[in-house]
C-alpha cells in the first residue's frame, strides 16, 4: 500500500489549534438526547477516509504533541462544565499511541457510564506507569491516571458484501483475501445480541489504548 504524504505543516498546526477550540464546549444536545459526547480528532488528512489505497502516517513531532495538547485541554474544560451539573459522569481521554488520529475525549452519564468503563479489553501494564514516549507532552500526560486497554480494530462477516455489490469480480476478490487475512490474525469474540441474536467478532490488535483521567479530580 502507498503511503501519503502529509504536507503544510503550518496549515496543520491552525487547523488543530481551530479543532480544538471548537470542541471545548459540551454540546447540551447530546447530553440530554444521547447521555454522551466524544470529541474526536477533525484535523485533514487524518480524519479523512482514504479511497485512493493508500495508508496516511500517523501525526508526529509537533502536530502529534499539539493534539495531545488539544485532547487534554478539552478535556479539562469539559471537566469544569461537568463538575456544575451536580451528577455522576464518566470523563476519560483514549489515547492510542500507535494511532494518535484515532484518539478522542469522552464523557457519558446514566446508563452509558457502564457500558464505557467496559467496553475495552484490559492488558497488563507490565510496568509501565503510562504513556510516557511522546516526549515535550510526556510531562502534561503524567497528571493523568492511565489504564492500559487493547487497541482494536472490531470485524464482522457483514465487512465482506455480496460479489453483486463491487464494481468488479477483481474488487470482490480483492476483499475476500483481504477478509482471511483478518480472520488469521483476528481475536474472535461471539455472543448473542440482546434481541436474542447471536453474533460474531473478529478483532485484530492495532497497538495500545490508554485510557486516562485526572489524578485529582
Amino acid at each position: 500500500m502507498r503511503i501519503r504524504k502529509v504536507r503544510g505543516g503550518r496549515r496543520k498546526f491552525k487547523e488543530i489549534e481551530q479543532w480544538k477550540n471548537e470542541s471545548l464546549l459540551l454540546s447540551d444536545y447530546w447530553i440530554k438526547e444521547y447521555n454522551y459526547q466524544s470529541a474526536d480528532i477533525v484535523v485533514h488528512p487524518w480524519c479523512d477516509i482514504s479511497i485512493l489505497n493508500c495508508k496516511i502516517p500517523s501525526p508526529y513531532g509537533k502536530c502529534r504533541a499539539l493534539i495531545i495538547e488539544g485532547l487534554i485541554e478539552i478535556y479539562k474544560s469539559w471537566k469544569v462544565q461537568l463538575d456544575k451539573l451536580g451528577k455522576p459522569y464518566y470523563l476519560k481521554i483514549w489515547l492510542r499511541d500507535s494511532r494518535i488520529e484515532k484518539s478522542e475525549v469522552v464523557c457519558a452519564f446514566n446508563e452509558r457510564i457502564e457500558w464505557y468503563e467496559n467496553v475495552f479489553t484490559k492488558a497488563k501494564k507490565n510496568g509501565q506507569p503510562g504513556p510516557v514516549h511522546f516526549g515535550s507532552v510526556a510531562n502534561k500526560l503524567n497528571e493523568f491516571n492511565w489504564d492500559l486497554h487493547l487497541d482494536e480494530e472490531t470485524y464482522d462477516d457483514s465487512d465482506l458484501a455480496e460479489p453483486h455489490q463491487y464494481e468488479s469480480m477483481e474488487d470482490y476478490y480483492y476483499s475476500v483475501r483481504w477478509f482471511k487475512k483478518i480472520k488469521k490474525k483476528a481475536r474472535i469474540v461471539e455472543g448473542v445480541y440482546s434481541n436474542g441474536n447471536p453474533y460474531k467478532n473478529y478483532k485484530v490488535k492495532m497497538g495500545n489504548l490508554w485510557v486516562g483521567e485526572l489524578t485529582n479530580p
